[in-house]
């Protein structure tokens, strides 16, 4: 667990611009997520097959098993990384009242979007995990969308 209380400790604001200006390049890998996970996977069940020829193997299994798991937790972790920066997000407007007011529209817009496109992926997760996330994530889209046009009727 300490390693994620590591990455919480950093989803800052400073912690981003920490990392785009003195942390590792880009990757510059176009593929899609699809590609770049069967490309993995056929690698690596080729070297599974060297040692155990059975395409049922246990070892095949386990490792489905272990990267289901682990894109569980790394989805968890996002998204509570993600949360950690609204929350520092909102620290720092409030400390700079003076300054030029924030396009709450073109945020509400972004993370919108952004929220919709992780519900595609996680609609296709058969984990229980997956599904209270989803829940979770439709929930407030649900209600974040009746405040935009609630505000949007206000004024």
């Amino acid at each position: 667990m300490g390693f994620t209380q590591e990455i919480f400790k950093r989803a800052t604001i400073r912690g981003v611009a920490d990392y785009l200006l003195y942390g590792i390049g880009l990757d510059e890998d176009d593929r899609d997520y699809e590609k770049r996970m069967d490309d993995v996977y056929h690698k690596f069940e080729k070297e599974v097959m060297e040692f155990d020829e059975d395409r049922s193997s246990i070892l095949l299994d386990l490792a489905n098993e272990f990267t289901s798991e682990a894109a569980n937790v790394y989805t968890e972790i996002g998204l509570q990384a993600g949360i950690l920066l609204m929350q520092d997000m909102a620290r720092n407007i409030g400390k700079s009242s003076g300054e030029k007011k924030t396009d709450y529209q073109a945020m509400y817009v972004t993370l919108f979007k952004d929220v919709a496109n992780a519900l595609k992926y996680l609609h296709n997760s058969e984990d229980e995990n997956s599904r209270k996330a989803t829940e979770i994530l439709e929930n407030s889209q649900c209600m974040t969308e009746k405040i935009f046009i609630d505000s949007a009727d206000a004024k």
